[in-house]
């Protein structure tokens, strides 16, 4: 019972990650006019340090203590705080909204994504053989 908890925990976090990082990708891609969450103001880029920033930190924080209980990779702990660094830096260190830093921005938030799929899986596949 406690093992089903722990993989419940897991795919939760996970999934709150997803989550985080698709309202993170629609930040990233609200200049574009041709979407329907078109903002033009650039204040909603805020959102990125004071909701996505801190949410992340919170996940990254929870799966490195379920991975005390429950076997992980270490790629699926560090996901968190690498997407950090990748989604915020870009915003921090152009100081501005430049092309560049919303497609670097928005590259990442794809690429983690796949990535935490990609750790997810191999963490299923890894307790399914040893079993």
């Amino acid at each position: 019972m406690k093992e089903k908890i722990k993989s419940i925990t897991y795919i939760v976090l996970n999934s709150l990650y997803i989550v985080v990082m698709g309202f993170s990708l629609m930040i990233y891609t609200s200049l574009n006019k041709n979407l329907p969450w078109y903002e033009s103001c650039g204040t909603q880029f805020l959102a990125i340090p004071i909701l996505s920033v801190p949410i992340l930190l919170v996940l990254g924080i929870c799966l490195k203590v379920l991975s005390k209980k429950y076997a992980m990779s270490s790629l699926n702990i560090k996901v968190p705080f690498y997407t950090i660094m990748g989604m915020f830096l870009p915003l921090v260190i152009d100081g501005g909204l430049s092309k560049i830093t919303i497609a670097i921005g928005t590259f990442f938030c794809v690429a983690f994504v796949f990535v935490d799929i990609y750790a997810v899986i191999r963490t299923f596949k890894s307790l399914n053989q040893s079993t």
